[in-house]
This record gives structure tokens, C-alpha cells and sequence, in this order.
């Protein structure tokens, strides 16, 4: 896989895989019995926070099991059973300021400046760990199209807050935020359970742009700064909070 993929689609094979070898840590695959595989994923189904999240897990997992049996590194690859995804699932999860304020403080320095990033920049989790530093350039930090999901090049923007964590970083670490994601991962887990808030990385993404439509700013320039694909997509990640008032449109549409 590393190499016919690009490095963020095989650090996402990487990361779901490790769902299932950690489990599995030390064992041979074909000691494990089927009764085991299912135990496995109900035990999975429960840590994952959305039944999205675990169908996608298994989703991986399966291909990696198939490519076994076609190795005959296994006789016969197992059926996971994946869940029904709910419809609350598919839509955007996101943190009260409270909440925020809340992980923030439980935070290492070096966490909570991550965090903060993320909170600010709407980044995903691993577009600015481990990034040269040649990437800011002030104003926003620049994805290459070569890491970019949208497959071009694109801008994260940074205010005064987060530019001000960035240079003080700058003079003290020779890459952005010089921790991998299994460590950033880690870390957030940690607080989760310090904290008792269920949340994930994803979430302050989910939370910058929840904060920019509760600041009234436009939906369309909203799904710009996240760089959604389109404008549906953030439509559907915050319908709970787009409520629309129809009679006050009715009324823009009486004749005078």
C-alpha cells in the first residue's frame, strides 16, 4: 500500500489496521477463531464513537483479511458484521465552549497548542504534525496538492492566536508540532478519560466551523474555509443548527 497510495490514505490504512493487530498483538492469523473476530468487533463497536467510525474500521480490516485468504495466510477470511449507521451519525459532532475550556486544561502544553490550532484553522488531525515549517507563510499554512483531499493546493488560515502558538514553536522544534499522530491519539484518549467528554480530534474541526455559523457568517464561505467539497456537505454536517425561519421568507416574497 505504501506504495501505490498517497501518504494520507496509507497513514489511514495504517491507523485502521492498528485497531485490529493491537488487539491481536503477538498472536498468528490463523490461530484466530471466528468466535474471536466476533468478539473482537463487538468489543471495537463499543469504543468507537459512531457506527460510521467502526464501519469504516471493518471496512479495512476485511480488505486486509481477504488479501490474507488470496496469500493463504488464512484459509477462509471472516464476516464482520457492520453496523446500521443512524443518521445522527452522519452529521457533525461538536464542543460547547465550556467543553473546550474543560480539555483544555487538562491538556499538556504541547496538546493544548495542537488543540488550539485545530480549533482555529479547522486543520484535520494530521495536516500540521510533523510539517516543515516552510509551509507558513503568515497568513495561513499551505497544504500540498500532493496531501491535499481535494487534490490541489490549499490554505489554512491563521489568526492571531494561532499565529502567535506558531512562532513561539518555531523557536523551539524544527518541524510543526514535532509529535506523530498515534502519540496525538494517544493523548487525546487520555483526556477523554480525564475529562469524561467523549470527543475526537475531528471534533474541533467540527467545532471551528459550528463556531463560525453561530457567528452568523455565511454557510457558503464556512464550507470554503473548511475546503469542503462542496456546499451540501457542510448543509448536512450542521443541519441540527441551521434552522431556517420560512415564515420570515414567505413574507420577503409578499407584494407590496
Amino acid at each position: 500500500k505504501e506504495r501505490v497510495l498517497k501518504p494520507n490514505s496509507y497513514n489511514t490504512y495504517r491507523y485502521m489496521l492498528a485497531h485490529f493487530s493491537n488487539h491481536f498483538s503477538g498472536r498468528q492469523l490463523s490461530s484466530i477463531t471466528p468466535e474471536e473476530y466476533q468478539n473482537w468487533g463487538a468489543l471495537e463497536q463499543e469504543e468507537c464513537k459512531s457506527s460510521t467510525t467502526f464501519n469504516s474500521v471493518i471496512k479495512h480490516v476485511g480488505s486486509f483479511l481477504r488479501w490474507s485468504e488470496q496469500m493463504d495466510y488464512i484459509a477462509k477470511a471472516p464476516e464482520i458484521k457492520r453496523a446500521i449507521e443512524r443518521q445522527e451519525d452522519k452529521r457533525g459532532i461538536w464542543l460547547e465552549d465550556e467543553q473546550i475550556k474543560t480539555i483544555l486544561d487538562a491538556a499538556t502544553p504541547d496538546m493544548r497548542d495542537y488543540l488550539l490550532v485545530l480549533l482555529n484553522t479547522g486543520a484535520r488531525a494530521r495536516e500540521i504534525l510533523q510539517k516543515p515549517w516552510s509551509r507558513w507563510h503568515g497568513g495561513y499554512i499551505e497544504i500540498p496538492k500532493a496531501e491535499s483531499k481535494a487534490k490541489k493546493n490549499e490554505r489554512l488560515w491563521i489568526n492571531a492566536e494561532s499565529d502567535a502558538i506558531l512562532a513561539r514553536r518555531r523557536k523551539e522544534e524544527p518541524v510543526m508540532f514535532n509529535f506523530s499522530y498515534t502519540v496525538a491519539r494517544n493523548q487525546y484518549r487520555k483526556l477523554r478519560t480525564a475529562t469524561g467528554i467523549h470527543f475526537s480530534l475531528h471534533d474541533f474541526r467540527r467545532t471551528c466551523g459550528y463556531r463560525l455559523i453561530r457567528a452568523e457568517v455565511d454557510l457558503s464561505e464556512v464550507s470554503k474555509y473548511l475546503r469542503h467539497a462542496s456546499i451540501q456537505i457542510t448543509a448536512e454536517q450542521y443541519q441540527s443548527i441551521l434552522k431556517v425561519d420560512y415564515q420570515h421568507l414567505a413574507s420577503l416574497l409578499t407584494r407590496s
